[in-house]
């Protein structure tokens, strides 16, 4: 497989959007193969519905938050396309423990045994994962399992699958939009652990959310502490919605 952007070769490829919404690029893919038509593919997948992109975020209260326990939603430019969110309409928080996964699944209304996947610095990948490789493109987008190695296990367990597995999205510069990445890399500068939760953001038998409006909603409802969105931070304080500097 061919990445047209990178312009490099990978060892295999999964389709990101590999539910019904992929049916299209099979056919696509089918007829250039039968037509001898070479496909090139990029490294960004948001193409859905697009909000404005966050670009001045105080990165520094955002870990400050996370590093407080606070669970942070995230709406950021054009919307994943496929059943992962990866960093445009995502989740955050501390993966330090398993009471978080019960913390959100509860305030989602999803059921408690649902896993959390990490996202995690490509710089940092082969140093947590064992047999991560700059080959494996599919890792950016959370489809391929890795085990973690063992000094990992228990520092990020709130990731991390009773097999001592995990389904990471692995992020460079390239491949996610920046605030997102900032956060993954100051969060790591300043604790030392290596990645965060990232999880889905939208309640449990609900669609993902689509504009400011639906994470002011989510905020308002409990559903997360802190929203990035619209090139602001946003919280709930004393009943009343606030921006915060």
């Amino acid at each position: 497989v061919t990445n047209g952007f990178l312009n490099q070769k990978y060892d295999y490829f999964v389709v990101p959007c590999m539910g019904d919404e992929g049916l299209a690029l099979g056919a696509a893919a089918y007829g250039a193969y039968i037509n001898k038509i070479k496909l090139s593919f990029d490294h960004n997948i948001c193409l859905g519905f697009e909000s404005p992109k966050n670009k001045n975020i105080n990165i520094d209260y955002i870990v400050e938050s996370l590093k407080n326990k606070k669970i942070i939603g995230i709406i950021d430019g054009k919307m994943e396309f496929g059943p992962r969110a990866l960093g445009s309409r995502s989740i955050i928080s501390d993966p330090q423990n398993n009471s978080m996964n019960e913390t959100i699944n509860s305030r989602l209304g999803r059921v408690e045994y649902m896993p959390f996947a990490p996202v995690i610095l490509e710089n940092l990948a082969n140093e947590v994962l064992e047999g991560w490789s700059k080959k494996h493109l599919s890792a950016s987008h959370m489809t391929l399992t890795y085990k973690v190695k063992k000094k990992y296990q228990q520092l990020i367990k709130g990731v991390v699958h009773f097999d001592n597995t995990v389904r990471p999205q692995v992020i460079n510069k390239n491949n996610t939009n920046q605030v997102y990445y900032n956060i993954v890399e100051k969060y790591f500068y300043k604790t030392k652990i290596p990645c965060l939760i990232n999880t889905s953001f939208n309640a449990h038998g609900e669609p993902i959310l689509l504009d400011v409006e639906d994470g002011i909603n989510a905020l308002k409802n409990n559903r997360i502490d802190v929203l990035i969105a619209n090139n602001n931070i946003y919280q709930i304080e004393n009943n009343q919605l606030v921006i915060k500097k």
